[in-house]
C-alpha cells in the first residue's frame, strides 16, 4: 500500500447499511457479523490486510473471507479447494494469501497459499501457530512441533533444536528484524515432551542464540509467548505479549508490565499505531491502548464480545479486532490524531457544506507547503485526494459518487491537521 493511503481515516457516528455502529468511549465500533454482513462465521480467528487494502479473515467453521470495503467474498469447502473450514491464521503476502487450516481431531495444520485463482497445499508444517509475511518473498511460520520455518512455496529452511541453536521446537510466534538480521522466536511449554521452559530466543544467524527463560533471566512467563513486535517509539527494543502480561525488552533488561487487568491472563495480541500508542487485545477485557507516557491504559468500551483473539492496525489507522463469538469489530477513530492537535484552531475553511458538484477550500498557512485534502465516505473509504496550498481553490467531486454524507480532512506530510468537517453531496 502506498504512503498516501497511510493518512488517517475517521469513524462516523451513524447507522450505515451493512454495519452497525455502537457508541463506545471515546469512539465508535463498527460491527460485522452474520446478521448484518456477508461474513460467514461470528467466530473470527485471524485477520490481515493485503497490498490492495482487502481485509482477509480466517474463521471457525466458515472458511476464508475477503472484504474489499463493499463486498464480501467467502471461500469454503463447498465452493473452493480449501480442504477444511477452520482457518486459524492468515497472512497476506503481496497478492497472495497464506493460511493455516486446522486438521480436525489432530494437533496439526495444513499450510495453504491462494493466489486469487489457484490453491497450493502443504501438509508437513506441523501445528502452525503464526504465519508472517516479509519483503523478501518468503513467509515465516512458527510451528508448535517443528520450530521456525522459512518458505517461499519451493525453498524451505527449518530452524529447530536439531539443526540450529533453538533449545526446543514449540514455536508460537516470531519477529524477523531485517535491519539487524536478528530473528526473535517466542516459545511455549505446550506440546513439549521434555519439560522445556517457555521463553524468548534471540537468533543471530543460525548458530548464535541467546535464550531467555524464567530460570536464567527472570523472563516473566511460564506458559506461552503470544506475540513479539518492535517498539516503534524506540526501535532498539521489543514488546512481548505472553500469558503473564506484557514485557518490554531493551536488549539487556526486561520491564514487566503485568496483565491489563489484575488476575487475568496476558494479551492475545499487541500492535503499535502510527502515533506510537501500544494497543493490546485481551481474552476477557477487550482492547486498550497506552500512550507509554506513564498515564496508563485507556480502555475502549462498546465491543460486542470482550474476548478478542487477534488485532491489527491498518494503514488508515483503524483497529480491526476479531472476537470469539460476535464477529469482527472495527474501531474507526481511535488514532485520528493527538487530542491536542484536534483542539487546534482550524486553518482551513470549506464551503458550501451541501453541494451537487464543487466545494471551495481556503487554506490559511504561513509555510506555503502542500497539504493533502482527502474525502472519505461514511464507511471510511477514501474517495478523493488532491494536493492544496495556501489560498482558495475549487475542488470538483466525482460525478459518479452517490449522494450522501462525506467527511473531509487536510493534512501535511507530518500528518498535522489543518481542518476537518462533514459534507452532504446532493445527487
Amino acid at each position: 500500500m502506498n504512503s498516501s493511503t497511510r493518512i488517517l481515516c475517521f469513524a462516523f457516528c451513524m447507522f450505515i447499511s451493512g454495519s452497525v455502529f455502537s457508541q463506545g468511549n471515546p469512539g465508535d465500533w463498527i460491527y460485522y457479523n452474520t446478521a448484518n454482513s456477508g461474513i460467514p462465521s461470528n467466530k473470527i480467528l485471524s485477520v490481515d490486510i493485503d497490498e490492495s487494502g482487502n481485509i482477509w479473515m480466517g474463521t471457525y467453521a466458515g472458511g476464508l473471507a475477503r472484504f474489499d470495503g463493499n463486498t464480501w467474498t467467502v471461500y469454503n469447502t463447498g465452493n473452493s479447494d480449501i480442504p477444511y473450514d477452520n482457518i486459524h491464521d492468515v497472512a497476506a503476502v503481496g497478492e497472495d494469501v497464506w493460511l493455516a487450516a486446522k486438521i480436525p481431531l489432530q494437533a496439526a495444520s495444513l499450510l495453504i497459499r491462494f493466489d486469487g485463482e489457484s490453491w497450493s497445499i502443504w501438509d508437513d508444517f506441523g501445528y502452525i501457530h503464526t504465519i508472517s509475511s516479509w519483503q523478501d518473498g518468503f513467509v515465516w511460520v512458527s510451528s508448535y512441533n517443528i520450530g521456525l520455518i522459512k518458505f517461499d512455496g519451493t525453498n524451505r529452511v527449518d530452524f529447530n533444536d536439531q539443526n540450529s541453536c533453538l533449545y526446543q521446537n514449540a514455536a508460537t510466534t516470531h519477529l524477523i528484524d531485517y535491519e539487524t538480521g536478528i530473528k526473535w522466536v517466542g516459545l511455549s511449554n505446550i506440546y513439549v515432551t521434555g519439560g522445556e521452559e517457555a521463553g524468548l530466543v534471540k537468533m543471530v544467524g543460525d548458530s548464535a542464540c541467546t535464550n531467555y527463560t524464567y530460570s536464567n533471566s527472570g523472563f516473566p512467563t511460564d506458559g506461552s509467548v503470544q506475540q513479539i513486535i518492535k517498539n516503534s517509539a524506540d526501535s532498539s527494543s521489543i514488546w512481548i505479549a505472553h500469558n503473564k502480561g506484557l514485557t518490554l525488552f531493551d536488549g539487556e533488561n526486561f520491564t514487566f508490565n503485568g496483565p491489563l487487568t489484575p488476575g487475568e491472563s496476558g494479551p492475545n495480541a499487541i500492535a503499535m499505531d502510527q502515533y506510537n500508542y501500544l494497543w493490546a487485545a485481551t481474552p476477557f477485557s477487550g482492547t486498550a491502548r497506552n500512550k507509554l507516557d506513564g498515564t496508563g491504559w485507556e480502555r475502549f468500551g462498546g465491543l460486542p464480545d470482550y474476548f478478542v483473539r487477534e488485532m491489527i492496525v491498518t494503514p488508515d489507522n483503524r483497529i480491526w479486532a476479531t472476537t470469539e463469538s460476535k464477529g469482527l469489530a472495527v474501531f474507526g477513530n481511535a488514532l485520528t490524531e493527538t487530542e491536542d492537535q484536534f483542539r487546534e484552531e482550524s486553518r482551513m475553511e470549506c464551503w458550501p457544506t451541501a453541494t451537487r458538484s464543487q466545494i471551495n477550500v481556503a487554506l490559511k498557512s504561513d509555510d506555503f507547503q502542500e497539504w493533502a485534502f482527502l474525502i472519505f465516505d461514511a464507511l471510511g473509504k477514501k474517495v478523493l485526494q488532491e494536493n492544496i496550498s495556501t489560498g482558495k481553490q475549487i475542488i470538483t467531486l466525482d460525478g459518479n459518487l452517490p449522494g450522501g454524507v462525506y467527511f473531509y480532512v487536510a493534512l501535511n506530510e507530518e500528518k498535522q491537521l489543518a481542518g476537518k468537517g462533514k459534507l452532504i453531496l446532493l445527487r
